[in-house]
C-alpha cells in the first residue's frame, strides 16, 4: 500500500504538485532526521541536512521516474550526504590536528605568544573531554595511530573508535568556540 502512495507521491512532486511535496515532507522527514542524526551526532545538522536533500528533490523533481521507489532514494541521499559531510569535516579536523601538533612542537610557538596560547587552549579543551575520548583522539590525532591499533590498545572495537572520534571533535569544536579559539 506504501509503495503505490509513494508513486502517487513521485507522480505528483514530478508534476509540480505542492501538496504531493508537502505530504511527502511530512511522511519522511523526522524518520529522516533521526537517520542522519545517527550519523553525525548532530541534530541540526541532521536538520540542515535533511532540508537540503528534500530541496533537491524538489529542484530535480521533473527528472523523477514515476516508478522511483521513494523511501529507498531518500534515504539513500540523506545516507550520502551525512557521509559526505563526515568525510568532509574528518579532513578539515585532521589536517587542523596536524597543524596544532605542528605548532606545539615547532620553536616558533614559543616565540609567537598567540600560537603558544592556542595551542594551550587546544590541551586544556582536550583535558575537559571525558578520558577515553581524549585518549582516542591524543592517539588517532597526534600520535597518528590507525583505527584498529588504537581499538586494540584499549580493548574496544573499531566502531567504538570511530564513534568516539566523531563525537569528540564535535565536543573539542565546540569547546574550543566557547573558547573563541576556532571561528
Amino acid at each position: 500500500m506504501k509503495m503505490a502512495e509513494d508513486q502517487l507521491l513521485v507522480v505528483g512532486i514530478k508534476n509540480r504538485n505542492h501538496s504531493a511535496f508537502e505530504a511527502f515532507f511530512h511522511r519522511y522527514y523526522n524518520e529522516l532526521l533521526v537517520f542522519s542524526e545517527g550519523i553525525v551526532s548532530d541534530i541540526e545538522l541532521a536538520n540542515d541536512i535533511v532540508q537540503t536533500v528534500f530541496v533537491r528533490i524538489w529542484e530535480i523533481a521533473n527528472t523523477l521516474e514515476a516508478d522511483t521507489p521513494l523511501r529507498p532514494y531518500v534515504y539513500r541521499a540523506v545516507k550520502n550526504r551525512s557521509l559526505n559531510h563526515l568525510r568532509d569535516t574528518s579532513v578539515y579536523h585532521k589536517h587542523s590536528f596536524l597543524y596544532w601538533q605542528d605548532l606545539d612542537s615547532s620553536e616558533t610557538a614559543n616565540e609567537d605568544g598567540m600560537k603558544n596560547e592556542m595551542v594551550n587552549e587546544i590541551h586544556n579543551s582536550l583535558d575537559h573531554l571525558p578520558s577515553r575520548m581524549r585518549k582516542v583522539l591524543t592517539m588517532k590525532y597526534l600520535e597518528e595511530r590507525r583505527h584498529r591499533d588504537i581499538a586494540e590498545t584499549l580493548c574496544i572495537s573499531e566502531n567504538t573508535v570511530k564513534t568516539q572520534l566523531l563525537r569528540g571533535k564535535t565536543k573539542l569544536r565546540k569547546l574550543l568556540k566557547d573558547t573563541q579559539c576556532v571561528q
